[in-house]
């Protein structure tokens, strides 16, 4: 499967992806959670839980490419 350019095809919204994030050369599970208010952009989020079991969301992203995730290891 190859990388997917964000300006070619966006993945549907709320759908976890790999995503590239651009300027800090890392590979990270990411969202599209929504187009930003004024249309210029998109706005992706990295969810994840804090120590109280608060549900946080970075969305300071700035995102080129994504791949769907790989299916989940088969238990044997």
């Amino acid at each position: 499967m190859n990388w997917i350019k964000t300006k070619e095809n966006l993945p549907d919204e709320g759908v976890n992806v790999l995503a590239i994030v651009f300027g800090e050369i890392k590979i990270m599970a990411l969202c599209r959670i929504d187009d930003d208010d004024n249309n210029t952009g998109l706005i992706w989020g990295q969810v994840y839980d804090g120590l109280d079991g608060d549900v946080y969301i970075d969305d300071d992203y700035d995102v080129t490419h994504w791949i769907p995730l790989p299916e989940k290891p088969k238990q044997d």
